[in-house]
């Protein structure tokens, strides 16, 4: 009998919370950088910009979203308070 695959349910998905996006790599780098360093554990999507909505997005063609677990919300921002205002800037908080 073959050992049965691990199933990822929705209530996992349903714990996570999105933590910030960018459409600038570098300071997607750096917040991802903090986050391991704080030893945060998160996940990194990026979404396709669709061409028309790209004016928006100062013509970036990906979004990156951090998705983080719902426990450790108020321990990431405050790891990300801690970064430079030039990477504060370019990253979209609060976004659900």
């Amino acid at each position: 009998m073959r050992p049965k695959k691990p199933k990822l349910s929705g209530e996992i998905r349903k714990k996570e919370v999105v933590l910030c996006r960018t459409v600038n790599n570098v300071a997607g780098r750096h917040v991802c950088e903090a986050l391991v360093t704080d030893s945060i554990s998160f996940s990194q999507n990026y979404e396709r910009i669709p061409f028309f909505l790209r004016g928006m997005y100062h013509g970036k063609a990906e979004l990156c979203t951090i998705t983080i677990n719902r426990n450790e919300y108020q321990a990431a921002r405050r790891t990300l308070s801690k970064l430079p205002p030039r990477y504060l800037d370019r990253i979209y908080m609060n976004c659900i």
